[in-house]
């Protein structure tokens, strides 16, 4: 007997820049945590603040009030699910 196969991908062929963004925030915490936003791909840091997640608070990389409960919204283990 022959199964059928789904011939789109369940994952996407193709993400947005805001997918990427939304999809590397967290680590990009880390980074800042660890005093290693530097290594962050150009643009990055741009795009954040842009989003509002982050704000330069005497040169360094902050994550605002709306950033923080971004990150919360995206660690919750529903969020992971739901993007799938």
């Amino acid at each position: 007997m022959r199964q059928h196969t789904n011939p789109i991908p369940s994952y996407p062929m193709h993400t947005s820049r805001a997918e990427e963004l939304e999809r590397d925030f967290l680590a990009y915490l880390n980074m800042i945590s660890q005093n290693k936003a530097r290594l962050l791909p150009p643009g990055f840091l741009a795009d954040y603040q842009a989003f509002g997640w982050i704000e330069m608070r005497n040169g360094v990389p902050c994550p605002t009030d709306a950033g923080m409960q971004a990150a919360r919204h995206m660690s919750r283990p529903h969020h992971a699910s739901s993007r799938r």
